[in-house]
């Protein structure tokens, strides 16, 4: 039986095997959400609390979205308090599966 070496993939061990090319992944053109005072236009916000998603599908400036997500964010800058909605699109969570009873 010849021997293993450090270079040779194990079949007991799951994942990708070495060599093998990364995935490409879509650039996304985001905006950092910014402070909505007039005179102070930050983009240092710090977020207070996620406010529940909300399941939609549509479409913003040419991209698909599935769930629009806010937050209540605090400028760091003036201290103004707003609400961001940032538009996502991502696969719906399945439900959890529940045992029947027999």
């Amino acid at each position: 039986m010849p021997e293993k070496h450090a270079t040779m993939p194990d079949e007991s061990k799951p994942g990708r095997p070495p060599g093998s090319p990364n995935k490409e992944y879509p650039e996304v053109d985001a905006d950092a959400p910014r402070c909505r005072a007039f005179d102070c236009q930050s983009t240092e916000l710090e977020v207070l609390k996620r406010l529940p998603d909300q399941w939609y599908g549509g479409e913003r400036n040419g991209e698909p979205y599935t769930v629009i997500v806010r937050r209540r964010v605090r400028c760091k800058v003036c201290g103004s308090v707003m609400i961001v909605a940032t538009y996502e699109n991502r696969k719906k969570p399945r439900p959890p599966k529940t045992r029947s009873k027999k």
